[in-house]
């Protein structure tokens, strides 16, 4: 990996990938491939096909969707525009949506029909009764818009496919101006102690952060890093999907985590590359397949404990872990374990 950093936004971490790397895979996911050129182009689409909709420079833009080459072309997409993407947890009931999206000051929402047997829209109906009319709702007067992806929309709101239509109006139409110290993402926190609070992370915050990882785990163009990590959390959108951009690398993901499925992509794409919690890592070496796989992993991050990292390290060969927990140095003769978050200065 290139070791030089050079200030950066969203946009112009991804038009460098496809600068460099134009045709090698830069995605992944439930078997949709985009090379980096190719998703630089549908970004670029998305980008003007969302400011022709009304999405403008610092417009709040709410994404509630799992995992998939959506997720990812708009939230690229929205940073384009210069405009701040508000991840929303898929695991929220209706108050916890109400409250985001009210105190994020929402314009424009995308949202899956259903996902894991929740049925969003009518979590969001609850809220906003207006989505079956027109918008906006007085519960949540700033949304003037409701992207539904995979459901037939409500008569106040739109279909995704109308961002592609829309693009195709005014192809080149997307804002200029975006800086690196413009805020690209509000992340909500868990809400451990009482409702969740939204940190402002800029551009610079998250690309300087994705290339820092990405050296860390030595990730290199054209290596393959499966990440299971939810793109709602900065583990997916800066650690996961930021990062193998940066590094020229191919992002594979899933919808959820499914273990039989992440074990079967790993194996069949080999993988180099891999990132989870405690959890998702016993999952894996639990499974009864697991003994019969051939991985290829060599480096990944786990946030885990040191004995779970060492059965990491031992079962499944990943030689360069990385622990998110405090500084740990393990006695091993497989591998090392350092500490891999960072403190950035501006």
């Amino acid at each position: 990996m290139n070791d030089q950093w050079a200030e950066r936004t969203c946009a112009q971490s991804l038009a460098r990938a496809a600068r460099l790397w134009p045709d090698a895979q830069a995605l992944l996911i439930e078997g949709e491939s985009l090379s980096f050129s190719e998703l630089w182009e549908e970004v670029r689409c998305t980008a003007a096909g969302l400011r022709r909709l009304g999405l403008r420079k610092g417009d709040h833009f709410a994404i509630c969707m799992g995992n998939n080459r959506l997720w990812c072309v708009l939230f690229l997409a929205a940073g384009t525009l210069g405009a701040v993407t508000v991840p929303i947890n898929t695991r929220f009931k209706a108050d916890e949506l109400a409250y985001c999206l009210r105190q994020a000051d929402v314009r424009m929402l995308a949202i899956s029909g259903r996902f894991l047997k929740i049925d969003f829209l009518s979590m969001l109906r609850e809220i906003a009764p207006a989505i079956d009319s027109a918008l906006p709702d007085d519960s949540l007067p700033l949304l003037h818009t409701v992207l539904v992806e995979g459901a037939e929309p409500p008569a106040g709101c739109v279909s995704i496919d109308q961002v592609r239509a829309a693009a195709l109006q005014s192809p080149d139409e997307y804002s200029e101006g975006v800086a690196v110290d413009d805020t690209l993402l509000i992340q909500y926190t868990s809400g451990t102690t009482a409702y969740p609070k939204g940190a402002m992370l800029s551009h610079r915050n998250m690309i300087r952060d994705a290339f820092e990882v990405g050296r860390r785990l030595d990730l290199r163009p054209g290596d393959r890093y499966f990440s299971g990590r939810p793109l709602f959390h900065a583990a997916g959108t800066t650690m996961s999907l930021l990062c193998s951009i940066e590094a020229g690398a191919c992002y594979l993901t899933t919808p959820s985590f499914d273990t039989a499925q992440v074990l079967d992509i790993m194996e069949r794409e080999r993988c180099t590359h891999t990132s989870g919690n405690d959890t998702m890592f016993l999952m894996m070496m639990g499974h009864p397949d697991f003994p019969r796989r051939k991985l290829s992993l060599r480096a990944g991050w786990a946030a885990a404990t040191e004995s779970v990292m060492r059965q990491i390290i031992e079962r499944m060969g990943i030689h360069g872990l990385c622990s998110d927990r405090k500084s740990t140095r393990l006695n091993s003769s497989h591998a090392n374990i350092s500490y891999a978050v960072f403190c950035l200065k501006k």
